[in-house]
This record gives C-alpha cells, sequence and structure tokens, in this order.
C-alpha cells in the first residue's frame, strides 16, 4: 500500500501544473507514522499474547490442582492461588495492549476530531476498568474472590467486544478512504491534463482509454469502501459483532484489490505520458516499486488475529467456573 501512495504523490507531481501541495506530504508523513506505530504495537501485542500462553500452561497445572483444592497443603494452595493470579494479571495486560493498537490508529487516522476523542475517551474508561480489576486481582487471597473477578473481567469485555469491532472496522476503513479519495483528486487532474493534449494523437486516444479504466477501478474501490461503512456502523451487539466485522474485512479486501489493479494502471499511465510529453520526472519511482503493497493485508490479518483474541481472552472465566463445578461434584459424590 505504501507504494501506492508514492505512486499516488508522483502522478500528482507529474500531472499538475503546481507542485504536489503541502497536504500531499502530510499525508505521506502521516502514512509512515501511522505504520511505524502500528507495527510498533503489534509487535508488544504479539509479545504479550507469547507470555499469556506461558502463563496459561502454568494455570492448566493449576486448574488440575482445583479439582482438590480442599485437600491441598497450605503451601500448594497459595502456589495455585498465585498460578490464577498471574494468569487473569496477564489477561489484562493483554487487553490493554489490544487497547494500545485501537489507540495507535485512532491518533493518526484522519477522522473528525470529535470521533477521535469519543474513540480515546471509550478507550481510556476500558484502560481504568482494567486498572481497577487489577488492584481487585492483586489484593484477592482466595480461589472464590479470583472467580468472582474472573466473571466481572469476562462480562465487562464482553460487553465491550462490539465497540472493539466497531471501531476496528472504523478505522481499518477511513485508511483504505484516505487513497481513494486522493485517487479520485488524482484522476481529475489527469484527465485536465490529457484533455489539453491533442485528442488527434493514438498516443493520447490510449491513455484516456487507460485513464478510463483507472476511474472504473477507484469507482468500484469506493462502491466497497462504502459497503464496507455501512456495514461495521450496523455493528451493535455482540450476536452480529463478528459477522459484520468480518463482512466488513471482506469489503475492505475487495476495495483493496481494485486499488492494486488502478495502481498497475496508473503505473503504464505515468509512464506514457512522460514519454510522449517529455516531462522530466524524479527517480524515486524504480525505489518505491520495491516496496510492500500488501500492508493493508497485513493489517487485515493482523485486526483477524487480534479481533478473534478479543473474544478468547476473558476465557479465564468459564475455566475457573468448570473447575468450581468439578468441584461441587466431587464434593456430593
Amino acid at each position: 500500500m505504501k507504494q501506492i501512495i508514492a505512486l499516488l504523490v508522483l502522478s500528482l507531481f507529474l500531472f499538475s501544473i503546481t507542485p504536489v501541495d503541502a497536504r500531499q506530504e502530510r499525508n505521506e508523513e502521516w502514512e509512515k507514522n501511522m505504520i511505524q506505530n502500528y507495527q510498533q504495537s503489534i509487535e508488544k501485542y504479539k509479545n504479550i499474547r507469547e507470555e499469556w500462553e506461558n502463563e496459561k500452561n502454568e494455570f492448566e497445572q493449576a486448574k488440575e490442582k482445583l479439582k482438590r483444592f480442599d485437600r491441598l497443603n497450605d503451601n500448594e494452595k497459595a502456589n495455585t492461588t498465585e498460578r490464577i493470579s498471574n494468569f487473569l494479571l496477564k489477561t489484562l495486560d493483554r487487553m490493554d495492549s489490544h487497547l494500545d493498537i485501537l489507540e495507535s490508529w485512532a491518533e493518526k487516522v484522519n477522522i473528525t476530531e470529535e470521533r477521535r476523542t469519543q474513540i480515546l475517551e471509550d478507550i481510556a474508561d476500558k484502560r481504568e476498568e482494567i486498572d481497577g480489576f487489577r488492584s481487585e486481582i492483586e489484593g484477592a487471597t482466595t480461589v472464590e474472590e479470583l472467580r468472582a473477578i474472573s466473571k466481572d473481567i469476562k462480562e465487562s469485555w464482553k460487553g465491550f467486544v462490539p465497540s472493539i469491532k466497531r471501531i476496528s472496522g472504523e478505522l481499518l476503513t477511513e485508511r483504505i478512504g484516505e487513497i481513494i479519495e486522493t485517487s479520485e483528486e488524482l484522476s481529475v487532474k489527469m484527465h485536465n491534463q490529457l484533455d489539453n493534449l491533442s485528442q488527434n494523437e493514438s498516443e493520447v486516444q490510449d491513455m484516456q482509454e487507460l485513464l478510463d479504466q483507472y476511474d472504473e477501478h477507484i469507482r468500484l474501490a469506493r462502491e466497497k469502501y462504502e459497503l464496507a461503512m455501512d456495514t461495521y456502523e450496523q455493528i451493535d451487539n455482540n450476536t452480529n459483532a463478528s459477522n459484520m466485522f468480518e463482512q466488513t474485512k471482506e469489503y475492505l479486501s475487495e476495495a483493496r484489490e481494485q486499488l492494486k489493479e488502478a495502481h498497475q494502471i496508473l503505473k503504464e499511465l505515468v509512464k506514457d505520458y512522460r514519454e510522449f510529453t517529455n516531462v522530466a520526472i524524479i527517480d524515486d519511482e524504480d525505489d518505491d516499486e520495491n516496496e510492500t503493497e500488501n500492508e493493508t493485508d497485513d493489517d487485515l490479518d493482523d485486526e483477524n488475529e487480534t479481533e478473534e483474541d478479543s473474544e478468547d481472552e476473558n476465557e479465564t472465566d468459564d475455566d475457573l467456573n468448570d473447575e468450581n463445578e468439578s468441584e461441587e461434584n466431587e464434593s456430593e459424590d
């Protein structure tokens, strides 16, 4: 996707009478910063998830002891309680890191300041709630207390999952929207420049045909983008959250494919225009072509991974309650 943006900026330069304006430079810098911050958040999340997996292994061992907790000696009870506590704390760390990803997007994506403030406030409220749970866990001394806290964590996060998916869908969609908007602006400039050339020239006619193809791909990309927007806006509860979010990502993936097709046409059009008009152009294009154009794919994959995690991050409540039932059943026997 960076390659597409670089070529769009290059093309705006080529097809404009005046140099690329400051807004385009800001967009390029925004893209660079957003990618860097987002990737750092993803790396942090993956590291914490690995630590969570390690704690889960310890937790699984502790679960076995819960079945005969009343028959454990004091040291074994303390060790089991500590393992459960550590696992719950690491689960909160994982939730917190998940919020880091959303926050890094919300601070960079081109949305209204009002909406940005609302998203950041929602994230801050959830962080405060997570900190409260962390304090409760650190102060808990019994398995029964940890079970109760675990249940509260699950209910809290479950209620926030639709918001996470809605925000994620919104931020993913806005990133694609920026590319589409820039592409549409470029189309207007290219039409103006080509219309000023002699329409009797076969080369100009070929370029006009390429531009029509470019416009069609951008139109289809916008169509999918608008469907994605309509879909994520319908996310309002746990029943439809996962399906709606998956549909949003599917529309965005289809929009990205249209942008890639448009990008290939744009490369050919830029080359033909430069050769026909003998306009001098900078040599950065060759370097840009070596950059990945799959970053939006990576974002969708990473977000799919973290969104799936958002649904199992609070599985500890089920585990602890299952073990509670096992204890009760064994006592009855």
